[in-house]
């Protein structure tokens, strides 16, 4: 529906809602009631789907960046009325919306202290069941932490690639090492 909705208007598509197919208004039974098209109102379309989150984990201090991968996601961000990852909160970054298909969100900070992960669950418009959709992927809360650095010592002057290892190293979505202050260019 999604795809159908977002494609040129000089292609004249329409969703029709009892074949659940993309057709022409001439080949949609009763067309009045049955075809959602550009210039109708309020045109939304149910069932939205998660195919894909990315990343799966993350801090619990928020500021992780999640990508929502999916089907009728929304026309519009605006139509976007409920999001929520793994119970927290995650607000729309409308620069990286792509309609019916994507939605960018930067995570707010989870106020439980054990929260738990779960899905991401959002809503399109209203939160009734046809426009309401659960990810079957889960999103986990981590705490990075580093247990060895690799070497100890180099010249004032910088310029030395140093090795950290530890756990959870992968979570969030953007990593910045600070040494004594001072930011290390990260280079993988």
């Amino acid at each position: 529906c999604g795809q159908c909705l977002k494609a040129p208007s000089v292609f004249e598509c329409g969703w029709c809602i009892e074949s659940r197919k993309c057709l022409l208004r001439q080949h949609c039974p009763s067309a009045e009631q049955n075809w959602m098209h550009h210039g109708r109102h309020n045109v939304r379309c149910s069932h939205p789907r998660i195919t894909k989150i990315d990343p799966l984990t993350g801090p619990r201090e928020g500021g992780t960046r999640v990508t929502i991968e999916g089907e009728n996601l929304g026309l519009q961000v605006k139509e976007i009325s409920h999001i929520q990852v793994a119970g927290v909160r995650c607000n729309p970054v409308p620069l990286l919306y792509i309609s019916a298909e994507r939605i960018v969100c930067d995570m707010a900070e989870a106020l439980l202290p054990h929260s738990p992960g779960g899905p991401v669950e959002l809503c399109i418009g209203v939160c009734s069941a046809e426009y309401r959709t659960l990810s079957t992927q889960t999103y986990s809360f981590v705490s990075p932490s580093f247990t060895r650095i690799r070497p100890l010592k180099g010249p004032v002057s910088g310029g030395t690639r140093l090795t950290v290892v530890g756990r959870h190293m992968d979570s969030g979505s953007g990593v910045s090492v600070y040494i004594h202050k001072e930011e290390c260019l990260f280079v993988k």
